[in-house]
């Protein structure tokens, strides 16, 4: 990959995988060269971004050129930069992540944001919540969801936040969990639970448990457009992304069941995405929610269902 180079400089080393990347027939591994190529040398020579460019004249060393070769392969296959590098920023934070679980992606901040403000809402109309405030997030995956509202929440109103985390997978509940014991203080950590099962389910000791507030980014993507996704190499699991035949098969079951896990008052936020957002808000409806609202994301698209129980 690199033998051509007659100076093996961080720069020209640089400047060749921008150029392998571009000219990638992959449109998922050209859409960003500079930037995955700043990101996977950072990473591989454990150095920062003004130390990269400060260092671009220094010759790399053969073990060093063929640890980049290799991640760099990696990429050109498909494989997303966060399962190389098994790291991804989500809300200010640093989760580690690999191909058992979704890469948390920027839109569903959309659905933390929003929580946050729902919680802060309800501890100011209703001060006794605040003894006991309970969430639940359904299909956690990384855990980005759960951790991010714990670790924000937590600093207002401490132990008075109890979540529950749920996801069908075993192998992402390892990653959620990993995340967990990283990002979170000992004291955090004491606030967040984590459960293996279908949905709720994963409560099935636990079947009147009731929460003020359910999150959940499900699988909803449809079974045709997860192929098309999937067919670039990402790797991303099907498991977390196909939402069946038309991306509602999860949704349908999930809206009945948290209608019968969410207390009086209590607010559910989905994140459904483009592809069927007010189909799902049409099944939220038809499960007996109220005030129903549909969220814009970062692009404008119209992303993450907020409904209520009154």
């Amino acid at each position: 990959m690199f033998e051509n180079l007659i100076e093996k400089s961080i720069f020209n080393v640089k400047k060749e995988i921008i150029s392998l990347l571009k000219n990638s027939k992959n449109p998922f591994v050209a859409q960003s060269p500079v930037l995955d190529a700043n990101i996977l040398l950072c990473h591989f020579l454990n150095l920062s971004k003004t130390a990269l460019i400060c260092n671009d004249s220094r010759i790399l060393t053969a073990t060093e050129l063929d640890t980049i070769q290799q991640g760099i392969e990696k990429r050109l296959s498909g494989l997303p930069v966060a399962y190389i590098t098994n790291h991804k920023e989500f809300f200010g934070y640093d989760f580690y992540v690999d191909q058992n679980v979704l890469i948390p992606k920027p839109d569903t901040e959309l659905l933390v944001e929003q929580a946050l403000l729902a919680v802060d809402k309800a501890f100011a109309t209703a001060p006794e919540k605040k003894t006991d405030y309970k969430i639940a997030d359904i299909c956690t995956g990384s855990g980005c969801i759960a951790i991010s509202v714990l670790k924000t929440l937590f600093q207002k109103y401490r132990a008075s936040i109890k979540v529950a985390a749920s996801d069908i997978s075993k192998a992402a509940l390892v990653v959620a969990e990993k995340n967990a014991d990283t990002l979170l203080s000992q004291e955090e950590r004491q606030n967040i639970s984590f459960y293996q099962g279908d949905l709720f389910q994963a409560f099935s000791s636990s079947e009147n448990q009731k929460f003020d507030m359910i999150l959940s980014n499900p699988p909803y993507v449809p079974t045709n457009l997860t192929d098309e996704l999937l067919s670039d190499g990402r790797s991303e699991p099907r498991l977390a992304l196909d939402g069946e035949s038309d991306g509602l098969g999860i949704i349908r079951r999930l809206v009945v069941e948290a209608k019968n896990h969410l207390k009086e008052g209590g607010v559910f936020f989905l994140e459904a995405g483009e592809y069927n957002v007010e189909e799902a808000g049409k099944c939220l409806l038809n499960a007996g929610f109220t005030d129903i609202f549909i969220h814009k994301d970062l692009a404008g698209l119209l992303r993450l269902v907020e409904a209520h129980i009154n």
